[in-house]
């Protein structure tokens, strides 16, 4: 989950794994550090590559300059929405550069359910245990899609943003039907929890805007955003 700096430590806890960001990571010396902690303490942590957050993903460059920063599990290679070839170049790039200091994770993308399927065969190929499945694409068809071949190989998913609950259960009963390990990061519960606003069934989550990550939650913000964190572990 994205998390403004101000309350790291009051919602990192109630998630199984760690979100940083790395505009954020290499601007902001507390938010490293925090994430760093995060790291020795022996927890999960992906390093995203802001693409969300600033419209244009950092490099590889810097998405090593951050990595060294916090020690990450994992990091999220550059991606644009939709763009199979730009983001397999990025992904080889991001892979040249960090000459294996740390997991290297891609984007999964191509619309025609052939060209994801090579996509994903060439990514298998190469070792990549990490699959990120990007915000505002059909993930839930075409995770079913190629349920099959996930089966064969032990690779982590991960899904870039929540767009819908009903979505986020029906990927997470695909996979868990399959015994495959899957996560989500999204920061809808704090941005809803600055409305005052509680997730409930058929809730439309569209159209909250960026998260300020310099925000500071009132007594009562926070309360409302510990209940959405719960609503969606409990019943997405």
């Amino acid at each position: 989950m994205e998390i403004p700096v101000e309350h790291l430590w009051d919602l990192s806890p109630l998630c199984e794994m760690d979100f940083a960001l790395a505009h954020m990571v290499l601007d902001n010396k507390l938010y490293a550090e925090f994430y760093r902690e995060m790291s020795a303490r022996g927890r999960e942590v992906i390093l995203d590559n802001s693409f969300h957050e600033l419209g244009v993903p950092l490099s590889p460059v810097e998405l090593r300059l951050a990595a060294r920063a916090i020690k990450p599990t994992v990091v999220v290679a550059p991606d644009r929405l939709g763009d199979r070839t730009w983001n397999w170049e990025q992904y080889e790039e991001t892979l040249r550069v960090f000459k294996k200091e740390f997991q290297v994770g891609i984007v999964v993308t191509g619309g025609d359910p052939n060209v994801r399927s090579q996509f994903i065969a060439a990514a298998l190929s190469r070792g990549c245990s990490w699959f990120f499945w990007p915000f505002k694409e059909p993930r839930s068809e075409w995770i079913r899609t190629h349920i099959q071949e996930f089966k064969r190989y032990e690779v982590r998913h991960h899904l870039l943003g929540v767009n819908t609950l009903s979505e986020l259960k029906s990927i997470r009963t695909i996979l868990e039907e399959q015994g495959i390990k899957a996560s989500v990061d999204t920061s809808k519960p704090i941005k809803f929890g600055q409305q005052l606003k509680r997730f409930e069934p058929g809730i439309d989550l569209r159209g909250t805007g960026p998260l300020r990550m310099d925000a500071v939650l009132t007594k009562e913000e926070l309360a409302c955003t510990y209940y959405n964190v719960a609503y969606l572990r409990r019943f997405a």
